[in-house]
């Protein structure tokens, strides 16, 4: 089921993909921090850790159709992560946000 928080949030990650954003990453704010990273491509193209998450995810999602979750059920799945905190900088490779974990979402670069 769509809402308006998954929409714009699919919109935005999308949108890096295409001029003129292609250069921004995905900028996630939530609870534990600001989360930014790189749109992980659908088939696992990248590092072997993209392709083990895609393919986890491809499982999930036979079992659970992206079309039938609830309100904020879904994922955004990024590469070259990197968890800016109160602590300081946690870099990682992939991470897999959960929608219901999003405060807010912009694209930008922050180095």
């Amino acid at each position: 089921m769509a809402t308006l928080k998954k929409d714009i949030i699919k919109m935005f990650s999308l949108a890096t993909t295409v001029e003129p954003f292609e250069k921004n990453s995905v900028i996630l704010l939530t609870a534990l921090g600001t989360i930014v990273g790189d749109l992980a491509p659908e088939d696992g193209a990248g590092s072997p850790g993209s392709a083990i998450i895609s393919t986890l995810l491809d499982k999930a999602n036979e079992l659970h159709p992206t079309d039938e979750l609830n309100d904020n059920d879904g994922y955004v799945h990024l590469s070259n992560a990197r968890i800016l905190h109160a602590g300081g900088q946690s870099n990682l490779g992939d991470i897999v946000v959960f929608m219901d974990q999003i405060i807010g979402i912009t694209l930008g670069n922050l180095n």
